[in-house]
């Protein structure tokens, strides 16, 4: 590969790691090597080098040390490594001298060598990097890759892997909203580490160890607007914190520890809260710290010190469902350790839930279904119905691919859809929002099977080829004979689970068919492969509280899901 020289004034100063034009064996070498083959042409070749400076030169959390050449006429000036890789010149001129910038390598002095070329005399010099820190990692994200990411977060994906520009094999760490994330950097010094972002301002700091070495501190921040997520919602699942890492970061005045575990609410999800004079109160406790609250566009509505691990405060009281993201920091204005997400509905007293058409007054808690789980329900022209009760807002069903298959308005405390009819078990999603295409307030799961209504009513659901049987092959309805009997779909996981190291939750179980469906608090987590009645879904997740639904087919070859199980984990790190 050839990288063309920077030419600066008379002198032409590579500035790339591979050196162009012809060079013998000896110019590629390290700088001992070199300076060793060079010295028996020292006293016919004339250097062009007539003096070497180096400087210690920091700019924020950047560090290096300066190299200056000064050299007497045109020539190629390189600056190789130990390793005889040539420096990328920062700059050069004759009249101004040749400039490199060497960044720490965590050792305390390392031999570098300078040359003008073939054939050349070497100056040896020995960068001294004593006493100096190592330069905090460098974020190696485009525009573009951010812009993606700002996407991605209006949308309510928050986690996303960055990039930084290490020492090979240093010790990267990354702090985001309060969150800590450590890995090693590879051996071509590139750590790839997972972020968790929120919709608004992020504050992001990197920082390396290697060995003794420790680097300065970067300090970035990131602004992402909110979207489709319902804006300024917190990182994490959306009903219950982060475990904010490993840190346990201190109150801001010299006393307890904060502890990200220990943040609660007082108040339930979808909790009726009465306001008095303008204001409703919430409260909950923590071990320390600050509370912050902030409503569903980002703004602070309250903030507060925690008093013997408790907390209270007053927020503006607005008619209707609202959202209210509670952080816990260890300082007043510091970034957020742990957050809770909270559901709730302020009535004035004697107020008659609204009609939904201005998005407001929608219960939570009032979504109802009419059918019953496992229900049989007979198609009428190619379709069946679903029904049921809330208090007002608008009513979406999505099918198990979360495509659409209806949406209407509730009216009069009632909703009615019809829903394409397709023969077999299947999932419904209804979700509950306050208008036509705002954010779910509310769902349910429900698990329903249609009747063929044209194989003699009455039948249970099966292959399609005879009443009454059980779920079979497809090819001669129940299991027959001596064989074998499909797996239950059953999952080995609850309760509390551990993230792996790289960020994953691995759930087994068995599992009839092919495929096992995975969902994670109603969303597509993906298809997984089952093997000899077992399946493995590794699943990506943030720590906080989640509800998983798996689903499984019978027969592989329809579009019926005819298994379905649930489970609630804990993910912690």
């Amino acid at each position: 590969m050839n990288l063309r020289p920077l030419t600066v004034g008379s002198a032409v100063v590579l500035a790339s790691c591979i050196a162009v034009g012809a060079a013998s064996s000896g110019a590629f070498a390290a700088p001992e090597q070199h300076a060793r083959s060079a010295a028996s042409s020292a006293t016919t070749a004339r250097s062009a080098i007539t003096d070497v400076q180096q400087t210690p030169q920091r700019v924020g959390d950047q560090q290096w040390v300066e190299v200056r050449v000064t050299v007497d006429a045109p020539t190629v000036v390189r600056l190789l490594d130990p390793s005889g890789e040539p420096v990328a010149a920062k700059s050069g001129d004759p009249r101004k001298q040749v400039v490199f910038q060497v960044k720490p390598t965590g050792q305390d002095t390392a031999r570098y060598a300078v040359d003008t070329g073939q054939s050349s005399a070497v100056r040896v010099v020995d960068l001294d990097f004593r006493g100096l820190p190592l330069s905090a990692p460098l974020d190696l994200s485009s525009e573009r890759r951010l812009e993606e990411i700002a996407r991605a977060v209006a949308h309510g994906q928050f986690v996303h892997e960055m990039r930084y520009d290490a020492l090979p094999g240093a010790e990267v760490t990354v702090v985001a909203n309060g969150r800590s994330e450590v890995v090693t950097a590879s051996g071509d010094g590139v750590a790839t580490v997972p972020v968790e972002f929120r919709a608004g301002d992020n504050q992001v700091r990197a920082k390396q160890v290697l060995g003794e070495k420790e680097s300065l501190e970067s300090d970035d921040h990131y602004t992402f607007g909110g979207g489709s997520s319902g804006g300024g919602e917190q990182p994490g699942d959306g009903n219950g914190g982060g475990s904010g890492g490993g840190e346990q970061p201190g109150d801001g005045n010299g006393g307890e520890q904060v502890d990200p575990r220990s943040l609660r609410l007082d108040q339930q999800q979808g909790a009726e809260l009465t306001p008095k004079d303008g204001k409703i109160t919430l409260s909950g406790r923590a071990s320390a710290g600050w509370i912050t609250v902030y409503g569903s566009g980002e703004q602070v509505l309250a903030t507060t010190q925690v008093e013997d691990s408790r907390w209270s405060v007053d927020i503006p009281a607005v008619a209707g469902a609202q959202i209210a993201f509670i952080a816990l920091s260890a300082t007043e204005h510091g970034a957020p350790v742990a957050n809770e997400r909270l559901s709730y509905l302020v009535r004035e007293t004697g107020e008659q839930p609204g009609n939904g058409n201005g998005g407001g007054q929608v219960d939570p808690g009032s979504l109802r279904l009419d059918q019953q789980q496992q229900a049989d329900l007979t198609p009428k022209d190619g379709k069946v119905t679903l029904s049921g009760r809330a208090s007002a807002g608008w009513i979406t069903v999505y099918g198990s691919g979360e495509q659409v298959l209806a949406t209407t308005r509730v009216e009069d405390g009632r909703w009615s859809v019809d829903i394409p009819a397709v023969a077999g078990a299947q999932i419904a999603f209804i979700a509950l929002s306050a208008t036509e295409h705002g954010e779910t307030v509310a769902h349910e799961l429900l698990h329903y099977n249609v009747i063929d209504a044209g194989s003699g009513g009455g039948e249970q659901p099966g292959n399609g080829n005879g009443g009454g049987e059980t779920p079979g092959d497809g090819n001669a309805g129940g299991s027959g004979g001596g064989e074998q009997s499909p797996a239950e779909l059953a999952v080995d996981q609850s309760g509390s689970v551990q993230l792996d190291s790289e960020g994953f939750v691995t759930y087994t179980g068995t599992a009839p068919g092919e495929t096992v469906l995975v969902l994670v608090n109603g969303k597509r987590a993906g298809e997984y492969r089952v093997r000899d009645g077992r399946f493995a879904a590794k699943v990506y997740q943030a720590p906080g509280r989640y509800k998983l639904t798996f689903l499984a087919k019978t027969n592989p070859h329809t579009s019926a899901w005819d298994h379905l199980t649930t489970t609630e984990v804990t993910v912690e790190r």
